[in-house]
């Protein structure tokens, strides 16, 4: 189930537990810092943030612990087939 709501005029993706796809700054500097500013696969410095464990849609914070910098290619390839929990098959 998608959920939005509006943030400074704008329509935000939410989670089930209201958990914004919009990540903190602060966060995001950390998850890089962490990968060494590039992705933790592969090294190429374009990338975007995905949540691991758990998942977004399951997600109540964005816990840099539990996330990671992926490129896309890289992120396509994680992600490709894995099946969302609650999907029915």
């Amino acid at each position: 189930m998608r959920r939005e709501s509006v943030v400074a005029s704008k329509l935000v993706e939410t989670n089930k537990h209201g958990l914004s796809r919009v990540i903190p700054s602060d966060i995001k500097r950390e998850i890089r810092h962490a990968a060494g500013f590039g992705c933790v696969c592969c090294g190429i410095a374009i990338g975007m943030y995905e949540h691991i464990d758990p998942e977004f849609h399951d997600a109540k914070e964005h816990d840099p612990l539990r996330m990671a910098y992926l490129c896309g290619g890289c992120h396509d390839k994680v992600t490709r087939g894995k099946p969302r929990s609650g999907d029915q098959s």
